[in-house]
């Protein structure tokens, strides 16, 4: 028979405030979770553990197969191998409107129809 624990220690394995825990449980989240004797709140610990080693996996999978890039990032939008990717991705395009910019004003104060506008005048 699997043993039986209470919420503080059931809270202290998953790592999270006992009200947390409670209002997960009473929603029917937490795997063995029951109400015993006097409608104390107690967990079986193995199923309890089973359920958090699920959620591990699942989450090194789902982490694993963004390559580590947050979702909603520019990263995971541009969907970039590594960071210096993304990096040059973004980058890129903002460097070669800034590069046609800057050549663009200074052809247009190098040309003769624009002389240099003249210094103050001295009296």
């Amino acid at each position: 028979m699997a043993e039986r624990i209470a919420i503080r220690r059931a809270a202290a394995i998953c790592g999270v405030n006992p009200r947390t825990l409670r209002a997960h449980a009473e929603r029917g989240e937490i795997p063995g979770a029951a109400r015993l004797f006097d409608g104390y709140l107690t967990f079986d610990e193995a199923k309890l553990r089973a359920w958090i080693s699920e959620r591990e996996e699942a989450w090194q999978e789902t982490s694993t197969a963004s390559q580590g890039v947050a979702s909603g990032t520019p990263a995971y939008k541009l969907g970039g191998a590594n960071t210096a990717e993304v990096y040059l991705q973004l980058i890129s395009p903002k460097q070669e409107s800034d590069l046609k910019r800057n050549s663009r004003a200074l052809n247009k104060s190098a040309s003769p129809a624009n002389p240099a506008t003249p210094g103050p005048k001295r009296s």
